[in-house]
């Protein structure tokens, strides 16, 4: 069945980026948030950083998928939310700054 196969191989995108492959730490940060990436083989990857309104506060390409700071310094303290999408896939979570 062709939708059977589509569907097989989102589900295969979807196991490659999980939150059993990203940690993120600390957390909560003063405002540096280190990332780290395992197993990932997507060629490109979009991290969106969201306020509690769901307003787009900041977006970046990751190239480096190993690991990756991200500086949210110049934010308030407060809660965060992360969002980064693969070429099929997408995971999210929350970021906590506070001083």
């Amino acid at each position: 069945m062709e939708s059977g196969s589509s569907f097989d191989c989102l589900t295969v995108a979807v196991h490659e980026l999980n939150n059993e492959n990203i940690s993120v730490f600390p957390n909560p940060s003063t405002g540096i948030f280190t990332f780290t990436l395992k197993n990932i083989t997507s060629k490109k990857l979009i991290l969106n950083v969201y306020n509690l309104s769901n307003q787009l506060l900041k977006s970046q390409s990751i190239f480096d998928y190993e690991s990756f700071d991200l500086d949210l310094t110049s934010f308030e303290n407060g809660i965060y939310f992360y969002q980064i999408k693969g070429e099929e896939s997408i995971v999210s979570g929350k970021l906590v700054k506070e001083e």
